[in-house]
């Protein structure tokens, strides 16, 4: 669930398009294909992580508990990371 929720919001900040820059002062254009690409690739580190996760824990019962939690804060971590990224790079 987290893992889907987050490469939603990477989805959306991957079609985010603004009409005023949110750092002053404003870069003279803003790069949309380079806040894509960094969203993007963000959503599809997450996927993995999520799925790499969820496959650990499926065969790894006895530290089940462990690897959903760290599985679940590194997912949140690149998503945080990636967003801000996207958002203040370009």
């Amino acid at each position: 669930m987290i893992t889907l929720v987050v490469v939603a919001v990477l989805c959306a900040v991957a079609s985010l398009r603004y009409a005023v820059m949110p750092v002053y002062p404003a870069l003279p254009s803003p790069d949309y294909q380079l806040q894509a690409t960094i969203a993007f690739v963000g959503a599809a580190l997450a996927l993995a992580l999520g799925f790499g996760a969820a496959l650990s824990a499926a065969r790894v019962t006895a530290h089940r508990a462990r690897i959903v939690a760290i599985g679940g804060a590194s997912v949140l971590g690149v998503g945080l990371v990636a967003s801000v990224a996207a958002l203040m790079i370009p």
